[in-house]
């Protein structure tokens, strides 16, 4: 079992990344950046990096639809043209569902990722992979 500077296995460190990427984004940033400075196993920086995208890639997604929900005027403006009726409630009632739906995927991408991480396995995520891959 290969160890860390701190002494625990680097499953361990990459799941409690990933298991801090469920309470908040500071916490998370400080910990990844001490894997990406002082960590050396290839696998733990590659996880810490993963936890960050798939934390900061459902962050983009809440603000988009968070910019939809401010807009629902405009919207039921549109909806209205082709002469259907809906009202704002029934807007905001379909992005208060998306946005629940959104945050319940990824506190269950998140433990899934940080359970998997424990056996130091990693769970392929196509568009966070190839982010990674692009970018990396």
């Amino acid at each position: 079992m290969v160890k860390t500077k701190l002494g625990v296995s680097v499953g361990l460190l990459a799941a409690g990344i990933y298991f801090i990427g469920l309470i908040a984004m500071t916490p998370l940033l400080l910990a990844a950046g001490y894997v990406i400075i002082m960590e050396e196993d290839a696998w733990l920086r590659k996880s810490a990096i993963r936890a960050v995208v798939i934390v900061v890639s459902f962050a983009v997604l809440s603000t988009f639809l968070g910019l939809l929900d401010n807009s629902t005027t405009l919207i039921t403006n549109i909806v209205q043209l082709f002469r259907i009726s809906a009202s704002t409630a029934d807007i905001d009632r379909v992005i208060r569902i998306l946005q629940m739906i959104l945050n319940i995927s990824e506190r269950v991408v998140l433990l899934v990722m940080g359970f998997v991480a424990l056996r130091q396995g990693m769970v392929r995520l196509a568009p966070v992979d190839n982010l990674m891959d692009n970018h990396m």
